[in-house]
């Protein structure tokens, strides 16, 4: 089963109080040689912000597989193709998408994001595609520990999205301007998945609620995963154990499960 509401919470709290959940079965798999998407650091700083500096590992398209990310040795995957690294994300589930989706369906949870340039639809597998439809807006489509602790529930970017996520079975987290979906999560098998096709916070604004935001989605997406992984003690908690009270209530208003 998932973690308990109070681990998400945990997560969740810790995050946002700026102390980071110390965990090491956590990656981040982007372009080679730690190029990025946009060439900024907004991903790894999200990363640092979450689950704290040293705590994760970062992880290329040509070395992911050999380094252990679809196995047991990971319970969360945070995936970015977006911009220049659209080739590299394209190539990447080329190769691995069956044994990434074998891996979600064991207990894995991933965060898997693309706002391309290529204009071109993409399987990200899961039952979803990518496709070219670029938004300056997106706006909350439901109720989510997302968008909990100054997130907000509308940005506007230039642009906030490049590609919206088609598919079945999907709950729609995030819309567009055309009310298509910026943001997606389904339950798979024992796992989650999260589809976006984001742009980095840079490009968003409220910028502080844009950066909150890409923060949540890494704290929620790590707790969803089936697979049993470290999380802080209470004593090192400290006095931030009272936000976590407050934010499981929220988070205990969970979607209902697809078929």
């Amino acid at each position: 089963m998932k973690f308990s509401t109070m681990a998400v919470a945990t997560a969740l709290m810790m995050a946002l109080a700026g102390a980071g959940v110390a965990r090491a079965d956590v990656a981040y798999i982007s372009g080679d040689g730690g190029a990025e998407p946009w060439n900024s650091p907004d991903n790894p700083n999200a990363m640092n912000a979450v689950f704290g500096t040293g705590n994760w590992n970062r992880l290329g398209w040509s070395n992911a597989v050999s380094s252990g990310a679809l196995t047991n040795q990971y319970s969360f995957l945070f995936i970015d193709g977006g911009d220049g690294q659209d080739a590299g994300l394209q190539a990447f589930l080329a190769t691995n998408l069956p044994a990434l989706q074998t891996w979600v369906s064991n207990g894995g949870s991933l965060f898997l994001n693309g706002a391309v340039w290529t204009g071109a639809n993409i399987n990200v597998g899961f039952g979803g595609t990518l496709q070219w439809d670029p938004s300056l807006t997106g706006a909350a489509a439901t109720t989510s520990p997302i968008f909990n602790a100054g997130s907000g529930t509308s940005w506007t970017g230039g642009y906030f999205s490049h590609d919206v996520v088609l598919g079945s079975g999907f709950t729609t987290l995030i819309t567009t301007s055309d009310s298509g979906a910026a943001l997606v999560e389904k339950d798979y098998g024992l796992g989650h998945v999260i589809i976006g096709g984001i742009t980095s916070p840079m490009f968003q604004s409220p910028s502080a609620g844009a950066y909150t935001l890409r923060n949540n989605i890494l704290a929620y997406g790590a707790g969803e995963a089936a697979v049993a992984a470290p999380l802080p003690s209470y004593a090192s908690m400290g006095s931030t154990l009272l936000v976590g009270v407050a934010l499981t209530t929220l988070v205990a208003r969970r979607r209902p499960k697809v078929a």
